[in-house]
């Protein structure tokens, strides 16, 4: 069954990076050691598996010459006794398919075939820098609520501070954190126009839960970019299952 996910290309060495980890990869029929080839037609990069060992590996080399294709290889690391499996697309020929660093890309997994196309957004303010982040959940008198959670370098970056505090506006599918600022939005006894800035070891992190999230489309595992600059961050909830190839 056909599954989506939103992300961003990161960095590795200055080198753009896709990578795909843990029980997704399993779950799709990409184990370890697998090899596969790595195809871009249309705007789209799709990952097919193809087997293990080297007889797998001379069948496909021959083709892969041919069509100007990569092929990529499962892989295990081992972290504390525990290990985990990753797939990894690095390089400069990312580039030349026209994915950099930081682009916003939708990535459909099917049983043996990953596809990935970047992608654009109305609404998106994009000389921002952005990210994806996922709506948590939390426990409260028994029940599951809703949270979100930031914290990172990509927040010391925006030059908020453990201790500050941040004024909260309210859309529909959205929400607006910013410094020092008294004019909130629509706002309801649960709902806080403002947030204090915790954090640990200096670094900062803004922690907000509870059962009126959604009341502005904000659902546990539901899907948000990011979009941040000095003092500013804003939340955009982003329906998946509307993004197609």
């Amino acid at each position: 069954m056909e599954s989506l996910k939103l992300m961003t290309v990161s960095h590795s060495h200055h080198l753009p990076k896709i990578m795909f980890s843990g029980l997704e990869l399993e779950h799709f029929g990409f184990h370890t050691d697998m090899l596969s080839t790595v195809a871009f037609e249309n705007g789209c990069l799709t990952i097919n598996a193809c087997g293990t060992g080297l007889d797998t590996y001379h069948q496909i080399i021959s083709g892969v010459r041919k069509n100007k294709q990569q092929i990529v290889q499962v892989m295990t690391w081992t972290i504390a006794k525990k290990t985990k499996d990753y797939l990894t697309l690095t390089g400069r020929w990312l580039e030349k398919y026209g994915f950099a660093t930081g682009d916003l890309i939708v990535v459909s997994f099917d049983y043996r075939c990953i596809k990935i196309k970047k992608i654009t957004l109305e609404n998106m303010i994009y000389h921002m820098k952005h990210r994806v982040l996922l709506v948590y959940h939390a426990k409260s008198g028994g029940h599951m609520i809703p949270q979100l959670f930031m914290e990172g370098n990509w927040l010391n970056e925006t030059g908020i501070k453990a201790t500050d505090t941040l004024s909260i506006t309210y859309e529909q599918n959205q929400l607006t954190f910013e410094l020092d600022k008294q004019i909130g939005g629509k706002r309801t006894k649960q709902q806080p126009s403002q947030i204090k800035v915790s954090g640990k070891d200096g670094k900062p992190c803004v922690c907000l839960g509870g059962r009126w999230l959604e009341s502005f489309g904000f659902y546990i595992g539901d899907t948000l970019i990011v979009q941040y600059r000095k003092h500013w961050v804003r939340l955009t909830r982003i329906d998946v299952k509307q993004l197609t190839f």
